[in-house]
């Protein structure tokens, strides 16, 4: 959170008294610092949103994990293949 701090005795004007001036500064920089909540809230919220869209495009498989699925899949397929081809072989001997 950023935080404002003006000098009081700068500020002040000349022709009021300090306690007026000082209420009319501290009215000033909390609309400053209300000002800069409303700023920083909707940043962090867009920061949020691309947070979320970045996790849920994490979780969608890609074209290396669809890649690597086929080549299990087909290992496993050679795998049996060599096995019945040898109990065939086997079998005729």
């Amino acid at each position: 959170m950023l935080l404002l701090v003006l000098p009081l005795s700068a500020a002040a004007d000349e022709g009021q008294p300090d306690g007026v001036s000082q209420s009319s500064q501290c009215v000033a920089l909390v609309d400053e610092v209300r000002k800069e909540n409303k700023k920083l809230h909707r940043e962090l919220r867009q920061i949020k949103r691309e947070i979320a869209l970045l996790n849920q495009n994490l979780e969608e498989p890609g074209l290396r994990e669809i890649a690597a699925g086929i080549g299990y899949i087909l290992g496993l397929c050679g795998v049996a293949a060599l096995v019945a081809t040898r109990r065939q072989g086997a079998e005729e001997r």
